[in-house]
This record gives structure tokens, C-alpha cells and sequence, in this order.
């Protein structure tokens, strides 16, 4: 592990990468794998360990993405970005794991039951209308995560800081009361309303300095234990996607002081290579991994091994083959995978400098 705990130049761009966010973007999107590969793996080490983990892990991503939050030169370069970032690598991946699920089925490997994956058709298109669609359904993140950007973007633009952090409570309300009544909107709406004070809790670290290192900081772990363990305690279940969620308190309160926690405690560390590199290209492992599990846990399940053998060999074979995803589609497909910018300037498509963050 480097000791450098300060900013890092991307080197071919102007971007500035903290390593200690990647880090926590890596930690973020394991816990994510792995629990779509056994949801109840957790609690197979400590009875609410699941839930603990749960009630942070997606909270923190929408934090991470609000770390970041500018409004650049106006509505529509605003959005031409988040279109590059987002909705982008959203209609790729769907698009592509679709095609390969396909390929698979019409292969029929030996490896793989081809009536136990199936495919219908009609996957391509059902992001549109299904809440849990097939295949690539841990992307309704990115969906929820563009649809937050644009709401806080125009509260930013419109509205006092005071007014803005009422309003947001406001809409998180509105959210929880959609949730605990199994109300959906289109296109996970619901889920960004009630994601939305994560991601302004992470915009307003950014604003009082959060991101600058302090000496004190190396000490944050001494608080961030105690804290974690009562968290454990006291968490229950987190399901945005589901909405699945505890009394509002809960679901505010507990992953506000989790992601706090984890923040401080993390800042110290310096660059951290395996956990670092998955971080910085979570997106790929996000768009990719749902697809790349099911045949590996078939294959592991057909040699007949117990259940938390099959999740633990599922999960490490994964965690392998997206590392080389990842190398493979950075260069292949950077415009497709928010390394390069699609749409450039006035929403042209074709060469440009780099953009900055």
C-alpha cells in the first residue's frame, strides 16, 4: 500500500482522483456483488450482519456521487454530462449483457442449463415499464442516480441553501410515504426521491471542506469502531430498489452516521491497488456483474457443492473475470463506459480534448 494519502492526476486528463474515495467505491460495489450472489451470505457470519451492511452500502454511492456535484456552465452542458456518465453506460451495458445472455442461450454450453437462464426478447425494452427486469437490473442505479442529479441541479439553481434542505425533506417524505405504501413510479422516480438527501449529504461534505485532509483524521478509526458496532445493532433493512426500508429515523439516521463514520476512517489510507482500481471502474462492474454471476454459480452449484461454497467461489471467480472486463472495456469502449465523453460540446459526437470533472 503507497502511504501518499493526497490527491492523485489522472495522466492523460485533468481529473484529480481521491484515493480514498475509490477505496470506498471498491468496498461498495464487493459488498454489492456479493450480495447478489447470496443475499443472506452476511448472516451466515453474524445474524444482522446483512441488514448493517445493507443500510449503508447503496446510501454511500449516492453520497459518493453528491462528493462531486457541480453545476458546470449551465442546464445543458449539466445534463450532457450526466447523459455521458449515466444514461450512457445504462443503455450500453443493458444493452450488450442482453445480447450476451442471448448468445448463451442460443449456444446452449455445457456449462450452462439454458432453460434455467432463459431469455425473453422483450428484455431489451423492459427497463421502460418493469420495476425488477431481467438481467441487468442492479442498473436502475444509474437510472435513479441521473434522475437525482437533475432534481438537486434545479434546486441548486432555483432556490436558497435553507430552502433547498427544507425542500429536500420534503421530497424525502414524499418518497418514504411511497415506499411504505408500495407506490412506484416510472422509472424508479420513487427511488430517487428518497435517495436524494444521501446525495446531498455528500454535496454539502464537499461544501464545508470535507474532502481536505486534517491531521486529526488518522484517529477517526477509534470512533468509526464503536460506531460500526453499534450500527449493528440497530440497523434494519435497506431496499431502496425494493422499497424496503425502516421508519424514516432509521432510514436517515443510521446510514447518515455509518457513511460519516466510514468517511473519516477512510480518508487516511493511501492507494490501495485491488480495492482502488475496482472503485475507480465500479461502473463497469456494476454493468457487467449480474450477467457474468449466473453462469459461474451454475457451474459451481452443478459440481454439487454446499451453498456458502458456491457463493464464496461464485463470488471470487467474478470478482476475477470483471478485473479483466474492466482492463478489456476501458480501452475498447471508454465512450460507453463514462471514461471519455460521448456527447461533447453542444452535444456533438466525435473527438475532443478531456473533459475536466
Amino acid at each position: 500500500m503507497r502511504k501518499t494519502t493526497g490527491m492523485q492526476a489522472h495522466p492523460t486528463t485533468s481529473k484529480v482522483r481521491l484515493p480514498f474515495i475509490d477505496f470506498m467505491k471498491g468496498l461498495c460495489i464487493m459488498l454489492i456483488v456479493m450480495v447478489h450472489v447470496e443475499g443472506t451470505f452476511f448472516d451466515n457470519i453474524l445474524p444482522n450482519l446483512n441488514n448493517a451492511l445493507q443500510s449503508f452500502r447503496i446510501p454511500l454511492y449516492y453520497f459518493l456521487s453528491g462528493l462531486f456535484f457541480k453545476t458546470y456552465s449551465g442546464f445543458s452542458d449539466f445534463t450532457r454530462r450526466k447523459v455521458n456518465n449515466l444514461v450512457i453506460p445504462f443503455v450500453f451495458f443493458h444493452l450488450l449483457c442482453c445480447l450476451v445472455t442471448l448468445l448463451i442461450f442460443e449456444l446452449k454450453d455445457n456449462f450452462v442449463r439454458p432453460q434455467e437462464i432463459g431469455f425473453a426478447w422483450m428484455c431489451f425494452v423492459e427497463p421502460l415499464y418493469l420495476r425488477d427486469w431481467h438481467y441487468t437490473v442492479p442498473l436502475w442505479f444509474l437510472m435513479s442516480l441521473f434522475e437525482v442529479n437533475i432534481i438537486y441541479y434545479a434546486l441548486q439553481r432555483w432556490l436558497k441553501p435553507v430552502v433547498t434542505l427544507c425542500v429536500v425533506v420534503v421530497i424525502s417524505i414524499i418518497g418514504y410515504l411511497l415506499f411504505v405504501n408500495h407506490m412506484e413510479l416510472p422509472l424508479h422516480f420513487d427511488t430517487a426521491l428518497v435517495g436524494l438527501p444521501y446525495f446531498v449529504l455528500g454535496s454539502m461534505f464537499k461544501q464545508h471542506g470535507a474532502l481536505q485532509p486534517h491531521p486529526a483524521e488518522r484517529w477517526a478509526w477509534l470512533v468509526a469502531i464503536p460506531v460500526f458496532v453499534a450500527i449493528y445493532f440497530v440497523a434494519r433493512r435497506i431496499d431502496i430498489h425494493m422499497q424496503i426500508v425502516p421508519n424514516y429515523l432509521l432510514l436517515y439516521g443510521v446510514p447518515f452516521v455509518a457513511i460519516a463514520a466510514l468517511f473519516f476512517a477512510c480518508k487516511p489510507l493511501g492507494y490501495v491497488p485491488v480495492l482502488c482500481y475496482w472503485g475507480r471502474y465500479s461502473i463497469v462492474i456494476l454493468g457487467t456483474h449480474a450477467t457474468i454471476i449466473e453462469p459461474i454459480r451454475l457451474f459451481f452449484i452443478h459440481r454439487g457443492l454446499s451453498t456458502m461454497w458456491v457463493a464464496s467461489c461464485t463470488f471470487v471467480v467474478t470478482m476475477l473475470v470483471v478485473t479483466a472486463v474492466i482492463w478489456l472495456f476501458v480501452r475498447i469502449f471508454p465512450r460507453f463506459t463514462a471514461q471519455q465523453p460521448f456527447f461533447h460540446e453542444h452535444w456533438r459526437i466525435g473527438q475532443s480534448k478531456p473533459e475536466t470533472i
